[in-house]
């Protein structure tokens, strides 16, 4: 797909069920998910889906992956911004610790209501997330580390990602949409 000469509307609709997050899933990773709906929400919920279901440096490296194939191949191959993913994929690690028995799409939800896109000037500046450094590679916040430490992110992984992805085994792999890469 070339690169369109116009401005493309995002259309943010809500997910109403785990079946609908699982079809992003299938679809954002095929690079047909429409560009339209490539909002905040649908970011969320791709990153949402991949720390259910893996460890956080491989659901890092997945969606870097994914994101950047998917940008590109919608027209958009410089939208890919390290920091942002970096930040936003934190921010959903920690709501996933003690939230983990919510629906997915509910967490979703609740992901977009706490964290906004204006959320992030919380940690940077605007000059600071839009610099080329923070859009190659993970550059520390600035205004606050709250819970969004390295550290406090690690601790957790390890113990919410064995427990997540036993209830996802009792769910079925449907639950999320993921599918082991090869």
């Amino acid at each position: 797909m070339s690169n369109p000469s116009y401005p493309r509307v995002k259309v943010d609709v809500s997910f109403s069920g785990n079946d609908e997050i699982a079809d992003l899933i299938l679809k954002f990773e095929a690079c047909i998910w429409l560009y339209e709906r490539w909002t905040h929400r649908a970011h969320l919920a791709v990153g949402l889906s991949y720390l259910c279901a893996l460890p956080f440096d491989e659901a890092h490296a997945r969606i870097r992956q994914q994101i950047q194939k998917y940008n590109r191949l919608s027209g958009d191959p410089n939208g890919y911004q390290e920091t942002i993913t970096v930040l936003y994929l934190r921010k959903i690690a920690a709501a996933l610790v003690g939230n983990h028995s919510l629906p997915l799409h509910r967490l979703a939800a609740e992901l977009v209501d706490q964290c906004a896109m204006h959320w992030i000037y919380r940690y940077y500046s605007r000059s600071r997330k839009w610099s080329p450094e923070a859009k190659r590679a993970w550059v520390e916040p600035m205004l606050s580390r709250s819970i969004l430490t390295a550290e406090r992110i690690s601790f957790f992984d390890n113990q919410r990602t064995k427990k997540v992805q036993r209830e996802l085994l009792r769910a079925g792999p449907q639950s999320t949409g993921i599918r082991a890469q090869g």
